[in-house]
């Protein structure tokens, strides 16, 4: 007869899939340092029929390796739930019908979870904590019993351009009961912390960060991570390399939320510069923008490329553009690029941000900011201007500090806390 498992046992709701190899630059990786002691159990977004339909990376993953996974040294299993029918508040349909969808699938999820749960973990009754990262999971706070419940909030989601009006006040509304549901709460930006405390006071900074692994002297070990991507992201690095000097970089998703003025003022920076953009194209960025933009034979895109390649491609270029349109949502934002691109030592250009700047602020020339998109052209020329490597041993050092190994200290702290309690 098997005994009961008495360990603690996580089950971590992700906004995301699990990606290749280990989760490097992105927010997934705090619960991969969690469970090099502490048993996970990672909840991807679950399969639908679109996804089956228009396959893709993801279908290929699970067609190789099934709905559930273990992640290589670590304590942790991957779980993809499969649903039939999709929910998105973006979707177009009638509010009851969109409830009644969304019900449908946290039930459906939760009920396939807990039997996974119950396989993995035989005897044991219940997670000793649920967690959940975007406003989807109030549901299975809800419906998943366990002793501790817990949130990450990482954007103002209800101020986010891509929703109507009325879909923000259902994202509100959502995000309130995850916030609400919760224990504790981890938001990675003060403006979060402030704003987000006010509805459960228990509330923590953990700021986005990046793994050790991206620092210069954690180079080698990367690069076995690295040379495991697809061969066709790996290829992106050589065809940047082939292009002229210098060159300008964006790594990130291409979207609404970035600055359409200053984007559109990269037309007129002198000749020799090359401006490059590596990540998908949003549905939501203007097609007539991409268009103006890809006329242009100095401005190139391209695809997707995994976390692990990221330090490898910020080696192509001079200069660094963290282009942000300075909203009521982006206040929030504490970019995850940031911390990505100090670690290159690169030159940044960016727009003033409340977060980037409290960070990167001082001393002057660690990051350049443009408060408008005609002072692009002279930030850089003398971003490429700068001398010797002061600046650029300032950046990495600053990097070190924010390792996301540093940076959720108190958050893994917080949690193991709760784990030991009765």
């Amino acid at each position: 007869m098997i005994s009961g498992y008495s360990q603690p046992v996580i089950i971590y709701f992700c906004a995301g899939a699990w990606t290749h190899g280990l989760p490097v630059g992105e927010l997934r990786y705090p619960i991969y340092l969690i469970s090099q002691e502490t048993p996970v159990l990672f909840i991807e977004p679950p399969l639908t029929w679109r996804e089956r339909l228009s396959g893709g990376r993801r279908i290929e993953t699970f067609k190789k390796m099934g709905s559930l996974r273990e992640v290589p040294d670590s304590k942790m299993n991957v779980f993809t739930p499969q649903v039939s029918v999709p929910y998105s508040v973006r979707l177009p349909l009638a509010r009851t019908l969109k409830n009644f969808i969304l019900d449908w699938n946290i039930k459906s999820v939760s009920r396939q979870v807990m039997s996974v749960f119950r396989r993995i973990f035989p005897g044991k009754e219940k997670p000793d904590i649920v967690w959940g990262t975007i406003f989807h999971h109030a549901g299975f706070l809800s419906g998943i019993p366990a002793r501790h419940k817990l949130a990450i909030i990482d954007d103002n989601f209800p101020l986010s351009p891509v929703f109507s009006p009325s879909q923000k006040k259902e994202v509100a509304r959502m995000e309130r009961r995850l916030i609400k549901r919760s224990s504790a709460i981890f938001t990675t930006s003060i403006p979060l912390y402030e704003e987000k405390g006010k509805i459960n006071p228990v509330a923590y900074m953990m700021e986005n960060g990046v793994p050790e692994l991206f620092l210069p002297e954690n180079r080698q070990r990367l690069s076995p991570i690295a040379d495991s991507c697809p061969a066709a992201e790996r290829r992106v690095i050589e065809d940047i390399r082939k292009l002229p000097k210098p060159r300008i970089g964006y790594v990130g998703a291409v979207n609404i939320r970035l600055k359409m003025p200053l984007l559109r003022e990269l037309l007129n920076l002198p000749a020799p510069c090359h401006t490059v953009f590596v990540g998908n194209v949003d549905d939501s960025f203007p097609r007539q923008m991409l268009t103006v933009l890809k006329k242009n034979p100095r401005i190139h895109f391209f695809p997707y490329i995994s976390h692990a390649l990221i330090p490898f491609v910020l080696e192509e270029f001079d200069v660094l553009l963290l282009p942000f349109e300075e909203t009521p949502f982006s206040r929030f934002i504490n970019p995850l690029k940031l911390s990505e691109y100090l670690t290159s030592g690169k030159p940044i250009i960016a727009t003033p941000l409340a977060e980037v700047m409290r960070v990167a602020s001082k001393p002057e020339g660690l990051v350049y900011f443009v408060d408008k998109p005609e002072e692009l052209r002279e930030m850089v020329a003398r971003a490429l201007a700068e001398e010797g490597d002061t600046l650029c041993q300032a950046r990495i050092n600053l990097a070190r500090t924010r390792t996301w190994e540093c940076t959720t200290r108190e958050m893994r702290s917080v949690v193991e806390n709760l784990l030991q309690t009765v």
